[in-house]
């Protein structure tokens, strides 16, 4: 007989009783397979996550399990092998958003020093400069830092051309000064006109 057409085998309760993994309480408390009951055992806590990332068909099946399977055991799957299987996964994102926080406030830090490293650097070029006022040497090496922290952290860049742009071929017109009050604009029309 293959494995695929065995009959589902109940779930024994003096032998679930022993299992670490085991789901406490009604199962049909829980109908929207939202969290899983357990029994507190060490390492078997739902962690708080922010995410959780159970995939819908996990979350659909688990309510399956909690509700009307409740009692239905397979050779290799049961409520309590998902449920382990769902803590398991709740534990690799927490570790995630753990990491996460981390590498965020190892961002901050990093952003500080460099920051706190430009202020110490601006505060020793202005001395430099003061003291090489005087010697063409040391003002010459001077004015070859770059001074602006755009100057620092950029590389020389050329205009950017846009893509397809065509550069103008027409005439170009004169521009006249603009007009500064009507009456002006009376007397040069007049004259154009008259000069027509």
């Amino acid at each position: 007989m293959s494995p695929s057409s065995r009959a589902p085998l109940p779930v024994d309760s003096s032998s679930a009783s022993d299992s670490a993994d085991v789901a406490v309480g009604d199962p049909a408390e829980d109908t929207h397979g939202t969290k899983p009951v357990l029994a507190s055992a060490p390492g078997h806590a739902r962690p708080e996550v922010e995410i959780d990332p159970t995939p819908a068909l996990a979350q659909d099946v688990l309510a399956l399990f909690r509700g009307p399977f409740a009692d239905v055991r397979f050779p290799d799957v049961d409520r309590a092998s998902l449920e382990a299987d769902v803590i398991a996964l709740l534990h690799a994102q927490a570790e995630v958003e753990a990491l996460d926080r981390a590498l965020e406030d190892a961002r901050q830090v990093v952003k500080s020093r460099s920051e706190h490293l430009l202020g110490s650097s601006s505060r020793a070029l202005a001395y430099a400069k003061v003291f090489a006022l005087g010697q063409p040497t040391l003002e010459d090496a001077v004015g070859r830092v770059r001074s602006t922290p755009s100057e620092a952290g950029a590389k020389p860049r050329g205009v950017k051309k846009k893509r397809g742009a065509r550069e103008a071929t027409g005439v170009q017109l004169p521009i006249r000064a603009p007009v500064e009050s009507a009456g002006d604009t009376d007397v040069a029309l007049e004259g154009e006109l008259a000069a027509e």
